[in-house]
């Protein structure tokens, strides 16, 4: 079995696809059910999984059920990155440019965003549903290495979205938070 990339980087106005490739038993007899964040996509049961024009909403971590008459087997979690491209023509973030650690997380977690210019930054923190749950506005940060502490003690188990906002250009990442 082949499987997706474990990291995908998307930027939108882009084409996503995820595709596995089954070599053994009968095609005739396997299935496929493609999941995005633990839950079933509906439609998605192909060994190839395609969004025309992702969106933030898009980013998230994916995985597809395999099964024929006699198992049933889960790909390894690939995670869905999307960055809305500025119109800008220097980008100051992407997404090998932020790192959050640890990753899944308990107490807190690191933010590590290296910067190509001072920026103005707007941090917003949404839970699987896509509601605002911290959000932190007018974060000026200089050129460079920067680093913030979230606190996430009070946050409950499960998968949230860290979303990074320097005017035009936008970089999502996904952290888990386990208790």
């Amino acid at each position: 079995v082949s499987y997706p990339n474990p990291e995908v980087l998307v930027l939108t106005g882009n084409g996503l696809m995820l595709k596995v490739v089954v070599e053994l038993g009968n095609p005739y007899f396997i299935k496929y059910q493609w999941l995005k964040d633990g839950k079933e996509i509906e439609g998605a049961n192909k060994d190839v999984y395609t969004i025309e024009k992702p969106t933030i909403s898009d980013a998230g971590v994916y995985t597809c059920k395999i099964s024929d008459l006699c198992q049933t087997i889960y790909t390894p979690e690939s995670t869905v990155d999307i960055t809305i491209k500025g119109e800008s023509s220097v980008e100051n973030i992407n997404s090998s440019m932020i790192d959050v650690y640890p990753n899944p997380a308990n107490d807190f977690v690191e933010l590590s965003i290296n910067l190509m210019k001072n920026s103005n930054l707007t941090i917003k923190i949404s839970d699987i549903s896509g509601n605002v749950i911290e959000e932190i506005s007018s974060l000026e940060l200089p050129i460079g290495m920067n680093k913030l502490n979230i606190d996430t003690r009070n946050y409950s188990s499960g998968t949230y979205f860290i979303n990074i906002i320097d005017g035009l250009n936008s970089v999502t990442k996904q952290i888990q938070i386990v208790r």
